[in-house]
């Protein structure tokens, strides 16, 4: 999203200067997506509002394996996850962050990142 060099997909370089920080860190669900939120692409609140699965299967060092993407299962079958959510600590909004969960598992602050090669 035009965001080269930065933690934080706002400005300013701590979460306190987020323009609803307020919000995210009281909120007891997600939040409607403003202007406030959008990135460098208009992509808006792709960092603090939910968790998003993504396709990866998860392994702690998937980037230094050519074409991580088509990694099979581990044993433990663990999914990619990015983002954060208005209910995760603030560390896990930074724009590196990268977590991941069974697949099985259902949370209310989890959606999905849609992406296409271009």
């Amino acid at each position: 999203g035009g965001l080269e060099g930065v933690d934080w997909p706002w400005s300013g370089k701590h979460w306190q200067d987020h323009p609803r920080a307020d919000h995210i860190a009281t909120a007891d669900r997600p939040h409607s997506p403003d202007a406030a939120c959008a990135n460098g692409y208009g992509l808006r609140c792709m960092a603090e509002n939910v968790h998003e699965w993504c396709w990866d299967w998860y392994y702690p060092d998937a980037y230094s394996e050519r074409n991580a993407g088509e990694l099979q299962p581990t044993e433990r079958g663990r999914k990619v996850s990015r983002g954060g959510s208005w209910r995760h600590a603030v560390r896990f909004t930074r724009l590196t962050a990268r977590a991941s969960l069974s697949p099985e598992r259902r949370y209310n602050d989890f959606g999905f990142r849609l992406y296409a090669n271009v």
